[in-house]
């Protein structure tokens, strides 16, 4: 039975992910605090690794338990990279968070090999996402688009990319992900320039602004 564990802990250990930068850490907003559009660089990237060396070498919570899962003492049908969180007002409250889960324990292990199996998705927590595709696929937008209340805006957890080509996001470049922030009793527009890899192995978190002027919109790229 321990044989079994293992090697089912082995198999689900390529999907396991690894942060390769701190990126929950809170936003400085010295600088910022008095300009209309606040504004900061992320640059953090969440990868796949499915080497068992490379993981050992890494210091983040996910490769720190490569021993239990290869022994089976983590014994789990999916393993994620959990939510990577981040807070864009620097109040230490989460305002959204992204993660790469494999898809093929939602399916039965059914998908055909052919097609990936890894989705990318959004968790709004203190925002709202702009979705005009109204079922859960948000909207990838280019540089100069403009970000205020017109749309459908959602606190459901949306995809970014997924099988088949789906999601707005994989393999399309760096693209925006429109938000609305609530502050208090207060609604801020802003932007998070995402890149999100073809296979949605990889995704990468770039930099972001909003408005700091309550209900006025934005540009995506506006950083001042």
């Amino acid at each position: 039975m321990r044989n079994v564990n293992i090697n089912k802990s082995i198999r689900y250990f390529a999907t396991i992910f690894i942060l390769s930068s701190v990126i929950s850490s809170s936003c400085d907003r010295v600088g910022n605090e008095d300009k209309d559009i606040f504004y900061k660089n992320f640059n953090s990237k969440v990868v796949m690794l499915s080497d068992v060396n490379a993981m050992r070498i890494q210091d983040n919570p996910y490769s720190r338990h490569i021993d239990s899962i290869l022994s089976g003492l983590i014994d789990t049908d999916l393993i994620s990279t959990g939510l990577i969180r981040f807070d864009f007002n620097g109040d230490d409250i989460s305002d959204i968070a992204f993660e790469i889960i494999n898809l093929q324990e939602f399916n039965n292990n059914s998908i055909p090999v052919e097609l990936d199996t890894l989705a990318l998705r959004a968790h709004p927590l203190n925002v709202q996402i702009l979705d005009n595709s109204t079922y859960g696929y948000a909207d990838a937008l280019d540089s100069d688009v403009l970000v205020n209340a017109d749309g459908n805006w959602t606190d459901n957890i949306v995809v970014l990319g997924t099988l088949a080509g789906g999601g707005q996001f994989n393999g399309n470049g760096e693209k925006y992900l429109g938000f609305r922030l609530f502050e208090n009793d207060l609604i801020k527009y802003g932007w998070i320039k995402i890149y999100c890899s073809a296979h949605n192995d990889t995704l990468k978190v770039i930099d972001f602004g909003y408005n700091n002027i309550s209900n006025s919109q934005i540009m995506t790229g506006q950083q001042d």
